[in-house]
């Protein structure tokens, strides 16, 4: 089964995608920001990383979580989810799919997919 870690500082929202995602046939696991997510990557590997890109104050952003990510595996699948679309210069640098929010969580496992099927 594939795995999928979501990286998510809304609990309501990171329950409803991961649900959604498992539902779909993932295996997922929920960081409720980045530091979190990084202290589970030393524990394990994940095949997706879907990622808010706003984490709270203190925290790294979902971006310079991703480019650790890259790092360390630089093959690493990655989606970002943002509640910004605002952020239009930013988003069209990043290196992944972007989807906004509300966001269509069907097409994000059709993306994931994808990604991981490519």
């Amino acid at each position: 089964m594939q795995s999928v870690m979501v990286v998510e500082d809304d609990p309501t929202f990171a329950r409803t995608v991961e649900a959604h995602l498992m539902r779909a046939g993932f295996e997922v696991e929920v960081a409720r920001d980045t530091i979190v997510a990084l202290n589970m990557l030393e524990a394990r590997s994940f095949d997706m990383f879907v990622v808010d890109l706003a984490m709270p104050s203190g925290k790294p952003s979902g971006l310079s979580f991703a480019r650790m990510v890259r790092y360390q595996r630089p093959n690493s699948h990655i989606i970002f989810i943002t509640g910004y679309p605002e952020l239009a210069d930013v988003i069209a640098q990043l290196p992944g799919k972007v989807f906004t929010k509300p966001v269509d969580l069907d097409a994000v496992a059709v993306e994931i997919r994808s990604q991981l099927l490519g």
